[in-house]
């Protein structure tokens, strides 16, 4: 693994505290946009940056991409102006887009880049670093005392192809983590890094979504846009031959959302890797098949309708109820079946087809629906209405503490587990831990 002998850096990336179960999870496209700058980029956590650093950098980008960043990162804003007042800070993701005005306007941040950033990301440290007078020219700017730039960049799928996401190398500690995580997980996949990103963009409709069809647009100024299979197969033999690398996370469904002629000139051959795939909706059996028989085992994980957890349009429970079979006749994955919880609670119909489904094929269960809570649903611009913000600013100060750090201690314990005993224990104890959650979230479903 390489390191950064020296943290002195002109540009800097930090990653302010989060409060969801693993705090350091870092946005997705991350690592390909730090690529992209052509300078040597640092980076941090907010709880290793040290004052130094801050004091010598002339650029500092932070990550407000859930809204769960909101408070951490203005946090860590007037941490770094206390100390460094003439750095220029600069910020970007989906809720630094939706509130780009108010981030720039109250909380000191010079610079919020809305949308997609390929392009925009690494003109504007060029711009900050060698002529500012540049700066009018990078697309999807707002900065302070209203000054802001016409949203004219979207992705391109070229864009979309020519992005390493894998590299993570200037994050030290962050690999290292990373590599841990790997060296614990010997038979049960985590939903963490690396991700596999096959497409920009979903073609369902789903108004509690950020990656809606119509909510996409909203945010990005676009329709979806898809790697090639070529890039997206070169990706995966990439990440099959990284010792480091034990398994993959799929939290876009390439299966069920692309067309299977996409599926069919990807999985050209099993891949020493193990899976976590989460499918939007029901897919074919042989598509299903073909997925399974592609990886080393893993979680499989369905979605009780036919839009991800955000309808009450269920998927025909037959076909379910065959899926979720063909996945427990491998004995080398774990079927997972998500549902929404409050469907559940209001629905007799939705109660009735999980009850059924569960006597019947034994899944695990998942009360998913946490993905799509809150979602403020920005308007025609992409701009969220101010109450949202200072909801979640409150959200973070009075976030479930102890049920966090439950879960915490829970996963630790899972992870020591899963690096020391058997796998059939370990296997076993995972599954128990799973069902405890389960019937503490629906207990209807067990009487």
């Amino acid at each position: 693994m390489s390191k950064i002998k020296t943290h002195y850096r002109e540009v800097i990336y930090i990653h302010p505290y989060t409060p969801m179960l693993d705090p350091l999870t870092l946005p997705l496209s991350l690592p390909a946009l730090i690529r992209r700058i052509p300078n040597e980029v640092a980076g941090f956590s907010h709880s290793e940056i040290k004052d130094d650093y801050i004091r010598n950098a002339k650029i500092i980008i932070i990550d407000i991409h859930w809204h769960l960043s909101l408070l951490g990162a203005v946090e860590l804003v007037r941490k770094i102006r206390r100390l460094n007042p003439k750095v220029k800070v600069v910020a970007g993701g989906i809720t630094a887009s939706e509130y780009a005005k108010i981030l720039v306007d109250s909380f000191d941040i010079d610079y919020v880049i809305r949308g997609d950033a390929e392009i925009p990301l690494p003109s504007l440290v060029a711009a900050l670093l060698n002529d500012q007078r540049n700066i009018k020219l990078v697309p999807n700017i707002v900065g302070k005392y209203g000054f802001e730039t016409p949203w004219d960049y979207c992705l391109t799928q070229s864009d979309l192809d020519e992005n390493e996401f894998y590299d993570i190398n200037f994050f030290p500690t962050y690999k290292t983590r990373i590599i841990n995580i790997h060296k614990r997980h010997k038979r049960w996949t985590p939903g963490a890094y690396p991700h596999l990103l096959s497409f920009r963009g979903c073609p369902l409709d789903c108004k509690s979504c950020a990656g809606g069809k119509v909510e996409q647009k909203k945010l990005f100024k676009r329709e979806r846009v898809v790697r090639s299979p070529e890039r997206f197969r070169s990706d995966l033999d990439t990440l099959a031959a990284d010792p480091d690398i034990r398994f993959v996370t799929a939290i876009n469904d390439f299966i069920t959302l692309l067309p299977e002629h996409y599926s069919s000139a990807v999985l050209t051959k099993k891949f020493d890797l193990k899976l976590n795939y989460d499918f939007a909706s029901a897919p074919a059996l042989p598509m299903l098949n073909l997925l399974l028989k592609s990886f080393a085992g893993g979680v499989i994980c369905f979605s009780c309708d036919k839009k991800h957890l955000t309808s009450s349009e269920l998927n025909n429970p037959e076909h379910m109820i065959r899926l979720i079979a063909e996945v427990k006749r491998t004995g080398q994955y774990i079927p997972v079946l998500h549902y929404n919880g409050s469907f559940l609670a209001q629905d007799k119909e939705y109660r009735k087809w999980l009850k059924c489904v569960h006597k019947r094929a034994k899944p695990l269960l998942r009360d998913a629906a946490s993905w799509w809570a809150d979602y403020p649903q920005p308007d025609e611009n992409g701009c969220a209405k101010s109450e949202y913000f200072y909801k979640f600013m409150n959200y973070n100060k009075t976030i479930k503490t102890l049920n966090l750090a439950m879960n915490k201690c829970l996963e630790g314990a899972a992870q020591m587990i899963d690096a020391n005993l058997p796998a059939a224990f370990v296997m076993e104890l995972r599954k128990f831990h799973i069902k405890i959650e389960d019937f503490l979230r629906a207990p209807s479903l067990y009487v």
